[in-house]
């Protein structure tokens, strides 16, 4: 699959022109991002190739979603889920809050596929159970009379 998104769109969008090193992982970010996007389709059961095909507007929203994607982890480097950040120069203190140091660690400097993208890409498929169990019995303090033994 060729590569709707190229480095010179995510340099456009940035305040100033990337350096070599810079490049090289913005390429690869935008490889990450279109991976995620194709995993995302798969499972669902859809084919990229065939949503795009369907329409311009579709390929716009792909290389919208991919910038958007690519552009996080680049514009905001480490500092990306940062809620809070302080310094005292005498003696040299430092801290940092993240968002969700839970979520942060997984995907750290890296990209990251949204609700909100999925939604955009058409993507609102979720995993359905294997079985169908019944609920489970409340407490007997709220049990209706005709459930109680």
């Amino acid at each position: 699959m060729e590569s709707h998104v190229t480095v010179d769109d995510i340099t456009n969008r940035l305040p100033r022109p990337l350096v070599p090193e810079e490049q090289r992982v913005v390429e690869t970010y935008i490889k990450d991002a279109e991976a995620l996007i194709l995993d995302a389709f798969s499972q669902c059961s859809k084919c990229l190739d065939d949503w795009l095909d369907a329409g311009e507007h579709r390929e716009r929203i792909y290389a919208l979603v991919v910038t958007d994607m690519v552009l996080a982890p680049v514009f905001m480097g480490v500092s990306r889920g940062m809620k809070q950040a302080s310094s005292t120069t005498a003696h040299q203190t430092d801290s940092a809050t993240w968002t969700d140091y839970a979520a942060m660690t997984s995907t750290w400097g890296g990209v990251v596929l949204t609700k909100r993208h999925l939604e955009m890409l058409g993507l609102n498929c979720k995993p359905l159970g294997m079985f169908n169990f019944p609920r489970p019995f409340r407490s007997p303090e709220v049990m209706p009379p005709w459930a109680r033994q």
